[in-house]
């Protein structure tokens, strides 16, 4: 992954895939690990799942997840939109 000079020295933002139910609902679900309680902004967010359940044709999770305690903070999920 290449990140601008401005941010290699710093903990790599984004979010990772943890699961897929291929054989249900076929669900993705990614986790965003949260550092000092910053979460990720509403608005982004939800364009950003918007934008993968576009790709994806099903349901996405995005967990946000304690960096330190692993507790889970705030959990968004979007369907994706309707066939034209």
């Amino acid at each position: 992954m290449y990140l601008p000079s401005n941010v290699r020295h710093t903990k790599r933002l984004g979010a990772a895939i943890v699961d897929v139910d291929l054989a249900g609902d076929r669900c993705l679900v990614l986790s965003h690990a949260v550092y000092n309680g910053v979460l990720l902004d509403e608005k982004t967010c939800q364009a950003v799942l918007r934008h993968i359940a576009g790709l994806w044709g099903y349901n996405v999770r995005l967990v946000e997840t304690d960096a330190l305690l692993g507790e889970i903070l705030k959990t968004h999920e979007i369907e994706p939109p309707p066939p034209i």
